[in-house]
């Protein structure tokens, strides 16, 4: 990947080291940007958003559309190239986890893309049974913080689950992408309506880099002292 690509161009995501929270010291992944145009709307980014407009439930800094994110948005249909959230969705009741999915389809033009990030509930409640003894963040991991309103887990997703979802919604064609190092997930979904040229494509270039770099001894000593 160019490390000339302007910013907007470029999709980061942030890992931060066992040891140091979140925005202390942390290991930065910086991939092309999957969306085809620059009409990006982000949803859930409270008061660090990566795109805006940023459409929240609470009204932070940053937030620049307040409204529940279990209902109906108010954004007319086909606006946006891209939508994009992390960490979202698991807060979505799960009763109104499918209508959620289809308001993001329906504020997509039609060959915008829908990248969500989420927890793999698969990933993690393997790693919770494995545990011989709980000291208590087994329940955050699946149940969240819970240090406001907003902040509880209210749904659960494995890659098949999940796959399964955005394809009821109408997405020709969803990716579940690893996220860096650790048990979350990337859903790549994309709602184009006809079947694009054969070419390589930002999932494809994700998926081919994680497949070379979990194999070097760097990423494997890298991956022991993540944040997970």
């Amino acid at each position: 990947m160019s490390n000339t690509l302007p910013p907007q161009d470029i999709l980061q995501f942030s890992i931060p080291l066992k040891g140091f929270s979140p925005g202390q010291i942390a290991i930065t992944f910086c991939f092309p940007s999957p969306f085809r145009g620059d009409k990006i709307i982000e949803l859930g980014g409270g008061n660090k958003p990566v795109f805006h407009p940023n459409m929240d439930a609470r009204k932070l800094p940053g937030v620049d559309i307040v409204v529940d994110l279990e209902k109906p948005f108010p954004v007319e249909s086909g606006s946006y190239d891209g939508v994009y959230s992390k960490f979202l969705i698991e807060h979505i009741g799960w009763p109104k986890v499918r209508s959620h999915i289809s308001e993001i389809y329906r504020i997509l033009k039609p060959n915008g893309v829908a990248v969500c990030v989420t927890a793999n509930l698969k990933a993690q409640a393997k790693k919770i049974a494995e545990k011989t003894e709980w000291d208590g963040s087994e329940s955050a991991l699946i149940f969240a913080n819970q240090s406001c309103p907003e902040d509880y887990h209210k749904s659960g997703f494995t890659p098949e689950y999940a796959t399964r979802l955005f394809r009821e919604a109408g997405f020709r064609e969803v990716k579940i992408l690893p996220y860096p190092g650790s048990m979350e997930m990337i859903i790549h979904a994309d709602k184009s309506s006809e079947k694009l040229p054969e070419q390589k494509t930002h999932h494809v270039l994700i998926q081919s880099f994680y497949e070379s770099m979990r194999k070097s001894e760097f990423y494997k000593q890298l991956e022991s002292n993540l944040h997970v």
